[in-house]
């Protein structure tokens, strides 16, 4: 006779087991942060970073407000590669941006979205395919104009999620308690204005960056302190891996730090500054098997 009480216990146990492993192998030991670099002068208020998914050494970043409507790319030592304009828009207020593939295209979005005084009606997305740093100017793929389910929002985190055509914004909060927002990437056919839901909460002050690693495993959050990374499971969605505590990152000592990126393997972090001359901060996870010095010859 099968006991259906034990088998019950068993299939948790099992559960549990897999999922301990999935999180095993999604999570990350991170090594002390490195200054490798300093951006260049006209990188003067670095307030987004992304990197290149068309090539693995080369990272994308932008100005705050009161900047030209530009991108910068810069190699993995902060070195200037070039920088592009984008075509017939304005920059109102830049706060971060993201770089994903989707359908086997390179994309870099751009979020206008800061909002201080949260007054603004709609805020936008541009996306561009990404161009090579050499383009003096490159063309707006295409603009998608957004509302938030609950009003204005003093936003300053983006990042997207390929594997599920979303985009995740943070409002900043600080009470501490920073809203998550989502909305699914509208079809290129489709010019309606998607709304972002509230997807959750999270109990930390003042989120300034955000990113999300290409296999849509783990997110990071940075504020002028620390960052915090969220881990999700195998066919897990956001809103129960954002229900949970974030793991703290210690980041380095800058002036106001906000922004962050996973690097080309999904796995290392580049962090920069608003405050001119930027570094660029590499944080790279610690090796599975640390050298033992004894072993030495």
């Amino acid at each position: 006779m099968i006991n259906l009480r034990t088998n019950s216990i068993l299939g948790i146990a099992t559960f549990l087991m897999s999922a301990s492993l999935l999180f095993a192998e999604s999570t990350i030991e991170y090594s002390a942060a490195k200054e490798v670099g300093k951006l260049d002068k006209a990188i003067n208020e670095s307030s987004g970073i992304a990197a290149s998914r068309l090539r693995t050494d080369v990272l994308w970043t932008h100005n705050d407000s009161g900047d030209a409507p530009r991108l910068f790319a810069i190699d993995l030592k902060g070195n200037s590669l070039g920088e592009c304009r984008l075509d017939k828009i304005k920059a109102v207020d830049w706060e971060d941006m993201a770089s994903f593939r989707m359908d086997d295209k390179a994309y870099l979005v751009v979020g206008d979205f800061g909002d201080n005084g949260q007054q603004r009606k709609n805020v936008q997305l541009h996306l561009v395919r990404e161009p090579d740093p050499t383009d003096k100017k490159i063309k707006i793929d295409r603009t998608i104009s957004f509302t938030y389910e609950t009003g204005s929002n003093d936003c300053e985190c983006l990042a997207i999620d390929p594997t599920e055509r979303l985009a995740v914004l943070i409002a900043k909060g600080w009470t501490p308690m920073c809203e998550v927002f989502a909305f699914e990437l509208p079809a290129e056919d489709d010019d309606s204005q998607p709304v972002a839901r509230r997807l959750a909460t999270l109990k930390l002050a003042g989120a300034t960056g955000l990113d999300i690693s290409p296999d849509g495993r783990r997110a990071v959050v940075v504020t002028y302190g620390n960052a915090y990374e969220y881990v999700r499971a195998e066919g897990e969605s956001w809103k129960v891996a954002f229900s949970r505590e974030g793991r703290e990152i210690e980041m380095p000592k800058r002036k106001q730090g906000e922004a962050i990126c996973y690097g080309a393997d999904g796995k290392t972090l580049f962090v920069t500054s608003e405050r001119a001359p930027s570094p660029l901060f590499q944080i790279e996870p610690k090796s599975a098997e640390p050298e033992n010095s004894d072993d030495k010859q």
